[in-house]
């Protein structure tokens, strides 16, 4: 699950009008068995077009999902 994500920095301000194709890039920078913080990049091309940090939970416990 997605709970955060940081230092954003947007490049352009629409990504549904970029023609070309888009690749995410993303590194773990830290984390333990529960959660994780990664490093990621949004690009068309050579062209970075989002990047920052995202917090996310590994294993969390829903409804259907006893964790």
């Amino acid at each position: 699950m997605l709970t955060s994500v940081r230092g954003v920095a947007l490049h352009v301000p629409r990504l549904d009008d970029v023609a070309a194709d888009l690749v995410v890039q993303a590194e773990r920078v830290s984390g333990d068995g529960g959660a994780a913080v990664y490093a990621f990049t949004l690009r068309a091309g050579e062209r970075v077009l989002v990047e920052g940090r995202a917090t996310v939970i590994l294993d969390i416990e829903t409804p259907g999902n006893p964790g």
